[in-house]
């Protein structure tokens, strides 16, 4: 094996182990007894921060930690799928 074979094994396990975490830490969120989420962001052609957005809704967050999870466990789909063939 070559170093830079192994560099490009080792960086695609560093990408598969980070999505794995991201799954675990959204798991622990949406198991928690309480939930909160912060809404940033910045207005189309403008480099000033709109107001923030705070909500509390445990149901509405859930179904967006359950989205954002369902996405990350496709990609880490994919990277395992690209891991085997190596």
């Amino acid at each position: 094996m070559t170093e830079e074979k192994f560099k490009q094994i080792k960086e695609l396990q560093d990408k598969i182990e980070d999505k794995e975490r991201k799954i675990r830490n959204i798991d622990l969120l949406i198991s928690s007894c309480g939930l909160g989420c912060k809404i940033t962001g910045t207005p189309k052609g403008s480099f000033r921060q709109a107001p923030e957005h705070y909500s509390s809704n445990k149901e509405e967050i859930i179904k967006i930690l359950q989205l954002d999870r369902e996405k990350i466990n496709n990609e880490l789909i994919e990277l395992n799928k690209v891991f085997s063939e190596q």
